[in-house]
């Protein structure tokens, strides 16, 4: 890695941990873990992962409890969407080259259902 992406992975750091203290734990893990790694050094690229991977899984089972007026989350539907759109977005993005190779495409979709996981399992014991 160069200085660039180094000092660019420190404050993705930093602003993943301010951003845990606010309440998203997921933000925390995955953008730094993408950068860092070398898997996805562009700030916002990882940004658009994060989102894909972890947030629209979210808001999508949000939506559908607003709609069915449960309570309960559901982790099952959580797990799948998480699934679904981490291996989709990885693909995207290596296909459209701003992901390099097979093997870091693999690793970025690791991080998003890791941290889609571990965003959901913290979000449920609050």
């Amino acid at each position: 890695m160069d200085g660039n992406i180094i000092i660019i992975s420190l404050i993705a750091v930093f602003c993943g941990i301010f951003a845990g203290m606010l309440g998203s734990p997921g933000f925390t893990l995955i953008v730094p873990l993408l950068m860092i790694t070398g898997v996805c050094p562009n700030f916002s690229v990882a940004l658009g992962i994060f989102f894909i991977g972890v947030i629209l899984p979210d808001l999508v089972n949000a939506i559908r409890y607003f709609f069915e007026n449960r309570k309960i989350i559901d982790i099952k539907l959580t797990i799948i969407f998480t699934l679904i759109f981490a291996v989709f977005s990885s693909t995207s993005l290596y296909y459209s080259k701003y992901i390099s190779d097979k093997k870091k495409m693999y690793i970025a979709a690791f991080i998003q259902i890791f941290s889609g996981l571990w965003y959901f399992l913290y979000a449920r014991n609050l």
